[in-house]
């Protein structure tokens, strides 16, 4: 479809990842923008999804599609033994909570059964065949044991879709991972083919308020490898990060912050 961002094939697409996470700085952008920016009410979105795993001293977890190590310190943080995997190496490279393992989600390196719990955190639209992961991570976890995989709502900041759509013209649209393909609201039918049941768990919505401009361009500068592609012909994506620098410090001069309403969750697998 003409206008459309981001296909399908380019979040799954193996070169395409390959250049956005060889290592953890496009990742670290976009996680810096949360850190600095204050929410209301306060939360801990990585904290809340890794107490929804129940980990304790002496269980053994899963953190599939670990990244750069941020849930990994949280989980071992309980006492628990923690064993991290990633498909890039480069990530691993910069995890802040060593050890882990390169694997795939869709084929993972473990025994059936080898896990008390497993987390998919916010990587699952990143996955080509995701029943397939589902299956795998239903596999390695024990009888009566959790799978929380986390992920957006399909209106998670509407503001940022808004001024990024305004900031590209014409009939471009924004297609984000949440709302295309791994949602909050359309998980579930897909980690249903493996898990007989699937409970959906949102976490509380939040305003965020995002005071510095650099940040808030970096986060979309972050993401060039899934959506410059797909840019109108003599678009350039440094022209929209450019653009978005400059509607976010209007918004800073004029309301103090630029707001965003986050919207994530959980899907709980049993």
């Amino acid at each position: 479809m003409q206008g459309a961002g981001a296909t399908e094939s380019q979040w799954a697409d193996e070169d395409v990842l390959a250049r956005q996470y060889v290592d953890d700085r496009n990742l670290a952008a976009r996680q810096r923008l949360w850190r600095i920016s204050r929410s209301e009410p306060e939360f801990d979105f990585n904290r809340w999804s890794v107490e929804l795993l129940s980990p304790s001293p002496g269980s053994v977890v899963l953190d599939a599609g670990c990244g750069n190590g941020r849930p990994l310190s949280l989980l071992r943080e309980t006492g628990c033994t923690a064993v991290g995997v990633d498909a890039s190496l480069g990530m691993l490279g910069t995890a802040v909570a060593p050890p882990a393992t390169v694997g795939d989600v869709q084929a993972l390196p473990f025994a059936t059964g080898a896990f008390d719990a497993a987390a998919a955190f916010m990587m699952l639209y990143h996955v080509p065949d995701r029943r397939a992961a589902a299956a795998e991570l239903r596999r390695v976890v024990r009888s009566g044991g959790v799978v929380v995989a986390t992920t957006a709502s399909s209106d998670n900041q509407p503001e940022l879709r808004d001024m990024v759509e305004a900031a590209v013209g014409g009939d471009w649209v924004w297609t984000r991972p949440s709302e295309s393909h791994f949602s909050l609201e359309g998980g579930a039918d897909i980690l249903g083919s493996a898990f007989d049941s699937v409970e959906v768990t949102r976490a509380p919505e939040r305003q965020v308020f995002v005071t510095d401009a650099e940040a808030m361009a970096d986060y979309v500068a972050s993401t060039e490898d899934h959506y410059a592609h797909s840019l109108p012909p003599g678009r350039q994506w440094s022209e929209v990060v450019d653009a978005v620098r400059s509607a976010t410090s209007e918004a800073i001069a004029d309301h103090g912050a630029l707001v965003l309403t986050a919207r994530f969750g959980a899907l709980v697998c049993r």
